[in-house]
């Protein structure tokens, strides 16, 4: 799970953790509980996090940065020819 400090004495955690039996899968702005941490794994991944609650995006950033970097990419390849 990543924790992220607000510093205003509030956090914000995302990935998934498991209480008494169930596993919730949290973003910023959603969560969800499942009863098996695959499950919550799934659900996790479709929005674009691991489980640990990181980015799945490749660099590490937001999955809409990876859509922009390969949109930049097809317009490189556009102008090349």
């Amino acid at each position: 799970m990543t924790i992220q400090n607000q510093g205003n004495n509030e956090q914000i955690s995302r990935g998934v953790f498991e209480l008494h039996g169930c596993f919730t899968a949290l973003t910023f702005s959603q969560s969800k509980t499942f009863s098996t941490r695959k499950g919550a794994e799934k659900w996790l991944a479709k929005r674009g996090y691991r489980p640990n609650g990181e980015s799945a995006a490749e660099g590490g950033g937001h999955p809409c940065g990876q859509i922009a970097r390969s949109a930049l990419d097809v317009r490189k390849d556009r102008d090349t020819q």
